[in-house]
Parts: structure tokens; C-alpha cells; sequence
């Protein structure tokens, strides 16, 4: 009798990849999109940097989230809905907004676009932790 013969395992195939030697690589906890959108800002004020850009600079030429002014924040949130292939959410007591709408919501400072501002400052720091993390992670052997 072999090994498969009675074990319920005769005729299956296996799910996955077959690994042989070889450890199979992570997927990434970045979608790549998010590498090109915008992340940040330089620290002379020269413009924003791509998230790739600013995880390569060093931490002196850049301006974190916190030390942006309001309308910093604004301009980096509408820049990285632009940046959005698809862009569609609903705000209790707003409704639904496109993407032309939440730009110009961001751009005025309105309830809707700072609240549009705080919640892209959350998923921006998570995006920039888990590059941070990913990074370190492929630079480890």
C-alpha cells in the first residue's frame, strides 16, 4: 500500500503552491498603487513625494502628517483621491460622494471634507507603518 492509498488523499491535488527548497515570497501588505500615490511632504516645502519617495528620503528632508498645516492636509488628501483609479464613499448625514464631489469637499475645509481629511490621515499613517514594515522585512536576509 502506498503512502496516499487509504489516507483519503488518492486523486487529490494540492491547493497551493508546491514549494520545493524554495520559501514563497510574502505577499505584499502594500498594493502597489499606494507606492506612487502621494504620502508626504519634502521638508523645504518643495512639494509632495510619492509614499516610495518619502520612505527613501531620510527622515530630515521630509514633514510628517502632523506638521502639515490644514490646508496641506487637504491638498494631500485631494491629491490622493485624484490619485484613485475609483473613488466612492457615503458619509452618514452627506450621502454618497464621487470623486469630483469629495475633492471639492476637501478643498473647501467643509464637515464632509475634514472628515474626509481624518479619515485619509489614519489609512495614510497605516499604509506608511505597514511600507515601513514591509521594507525592513525585505531588507532582512
Amino acid at each position: 500500500m502506498t503512502p496516499s492509498e487509504g489516507s483519503g488523499q488518492a486523486g487529490r491535488r494540492s491547493k497551493g503552491p508546491v514549494r520545493k527548497g524554495k520559501a514563497l515570497a510574502a505577499p505584499s501588505r502594500v498594493p502597489p498603487r499606494q507606492w506612487e500615490l502621494k504620502a508626504g511632504y519634502r521638508a523645504d516645502g518643495s512639494g509632495m513625494l510619492s509614499l516610495r519617495d518619502l520612505l527613501a528620503a531620510p527622515e530630515t528632508d521630509t514633514r510628517g502628517l502632523s506638521d502639515l498645516t490644514e490646508a496641506e492636509q487637504a491638498e494631500l488628501t485631494a491629491e490622493r483621491i485624484r490619485g484613485q483609479r475609483k473613488f466612492r464613499i457615503e458619509l452618514v448625514g452627506v450621502g454618497v460622494l464621487d470623486k469630483e464631489r469629495a475633492i471639492a469637499e476637501v478643498r473647501a475645509l467643509s464637515s464632509a471634507g475634514r472628515t474626509l481629511i481624518e479619515i485619509e490621515k489614519r489609512a495614510l499613517r497605516m499604509v506608511i507603518e505597514d511600507a515601513r514594515t514591509e521594507s525592513l522585512e525585505r531588507a532582512t536576509p
